[in-house]
């Protein structure tokens, strides 16, 4: 009787500690610093990019970094907003920023800016290749009525862009 007992006490403990074990495997999960910030050979491995490139996007502060001593981390919070930045997702028709504007201020910008559609006419290209350099550019788009347009200075820089790849 005494031996069922200690079985039975066993085997409930056994289901305890394996309980507790998944428990604290989810929990270390949740805070290891490993999963939270990498570093350049984390980022070289996961994301396939070379240092130099680690290097380039730190010093035009394309990702955040955390740099202690010799020793640079990359945080979970900017890999996910450099990914936030960069995601082209190809289904959505317009992936920029719009500012709305009023008729007052398109008045005031009229000859300052042209449409989107107006620019990849001019080049002979799909609309979307114009809003894709804009999102990766970071650029906004102006907003009235529904039209979307774009500055004079963006339209110079898109097609000096398209010329040189040329």
């Amino acid at each position: 009787m005494i031996n069922q007992d200690n079985a039975y006490e066993i085997k409930q403990l056994k289901e305890q500690v394996a309980a507790l074990v998944n428990e604290v495997k989810s929990l270390s999960s949740k805070v290891n610093p490993n999963d939270e910030m990498w570093d350049d050979q984390d980022m070289i491995n996961y994301w396939k990019v070379s240092k130099r490139t680690l290097a380039t996007w730190r010093k035009e502060g394309i990702i955040g970094y955390v740099q202690v001593a010799n020793k640079i981390w990359y945080p979970r919070q900017a890999k996910e907003q450099f990914i936030a930045k960069y995601l082209i997702i190809p289904d959505a028709k317009y992936l920029v920023q719009v500012h709305k504007l009023d008729a007052v201020q398109l008045v005031k910008s009229v000859e300052q800016v042209s449409t989107p559609e107006e620019v990849a006419k001019m080049e002979n290209i799909d609309v979307e290749v114009v809003y894709r350099w804009l999102n990766h550019k970071g650029y906004s788009c102006l907003e009235i009525d529904s039209q979307l347009f774009i500055t004079k200075y963006q339209v110079e820089e898109f097609l000096n862009r398209e010329n040189e790849n040329k």
